[in-house]
């Protein structure tokens, strides 16, 4: 594994700008964590994309391990690896789990905060530890994010019962604090962002779920790749994510061509979940029954149908199936 040596020591402290003499600091990176023996960090590592900036995050007190808990600070790190230095430490971030730092040495730190609410917080920093903006939400965190030139930032929320915040994407302008849209995405959460900026502005926000591939959202939240999303979908995703889509494909597109395409990629969910996961294979019975029915192949739309409600009697295909039954006496 890579080691970084020769980088210049820092000052712990609160929000303390490292001294730019001194013996020289060791940073480890290996197995995907980095390490700062003399300031005993030890934690995860987020590099901006032109490869000067790095920041560690431990989302622990240094005295005991990490994870949720009422007290006790994590650490942040902003590395210097073009000067060979620790440029910056902050010990007031409650539980620092992800980062993102941009080109020009800003960052940002999602805190997952004290104690066991859906909450958490995005909060933006200059590379001096001037604290740009913050953003408390009433849902866990999922991912954040910040473009390269260090204006934009994005953060998507997890679902949250009962909370405005549930399940949302957000793309913030850090410039003046302002949001430039807050939605309900029409793509799955993704860790993979890329900002599209022409001339200093948002031109668009790209998202790459489970690898799906690449697709894009307008400055003002509007989804731009339906169509390519939805074939995607189908053939792309994981299990639930393909099962979801043949629901949406049958609901929205009639006819015999959508009917038959359902039943080749209900074909490859079941292959995957039959035996495994029984909620998944009730639904996706349901659906294929559904599908059938539409080809008009009536005693194999029952036979799906059963097996749907043998795995799960509440999987919403009991009065279709007994409509079915009465057809063929």
């Amino acid at each position: 594994m890579s080691i970084l040596s020769q980088l210049f020591g820092a000052v712990r402290g609160t929000a303390v700008a490292a001294e730019h003499g001194g013996a020289p600091e060791r940073i480890d990176l290996e197995h995907g964590m980095v390490r700062v023996p003399r300031l005993g960090f030890f934690g995860v590592p987020y590099s901006a994309l032109g490869g000067r900036w790095m920041v560690g995050c431990r989302d622990s007190d240094g005295k005991s391990r990490g994870g949720g808990r009422d007290s006790g600070n994590g650490q942040v790190v902003l590395i210097d690896l073009q000067a060979k230095r620790v440029a910056l430490t902050l010990d007031k971030i409650a539980r620092p789990t992800h980062a993102a730092v941009a080109d020009d040495g800003s960052f940002l730190i999602l805190d997952t905060g004290f104690g066991m609410n859906l909450e958490g917080q995005l909060v933006a920093f200059s590379r001096e530890g001037v604290e740009r903006f913050r953003k408390k939400y009433q849902a866990n965190l999922y991912t954040v994010d910040v473009s390269q030139c260090g204006r934009y930032a994005v953060a998507q929320t997890c679902n949250a019962p009962k909370s405005p915040h549930s399940n949302l994407l957000e793309c913030i302008d850090l410039s003046n604090g302002s949001l430039l849209f807050s939605i309900s995405p029409a793509t799955p959460w993704t860790k993979q962002y890329r900002f599209e900026v022409v001339a200093g502005q948002l031109s668009r926000l790209l998202v790459n779920p489970d690898g799906m591939g690449w697709f894009a959202y307008s400055a003002s939240g509007a989804f731009l790749d339906t169509g390519e999303f939805r074939t995607a979908e189908l053939s792309k995703g994981d299990y639930g994510t393909r099962t979801m889509a043949v629901e949406r494909l049958l609901e929205a597109t009639p006819g015999v061509d959508a009917a038959t395409k359902a039943l080749e990629v209900l074909d490859g969910v079941l292959a995957e979940v039959e035996g495994k996961h029984p909620d998944w294979t009730a639904r996706a019975y349901r659906l294929a029954g559904e599908a059938l029915e539409r080809l008009n192949r009536t005693g194999d739309a029952i036979g799906a149908y059963e097996l749907a409600l043998s795995l799960n009697p509440k999987v919403g295909c009991k009065r279709r199936l007994d409509v079915l039954r009465k057809t063929i006496r």
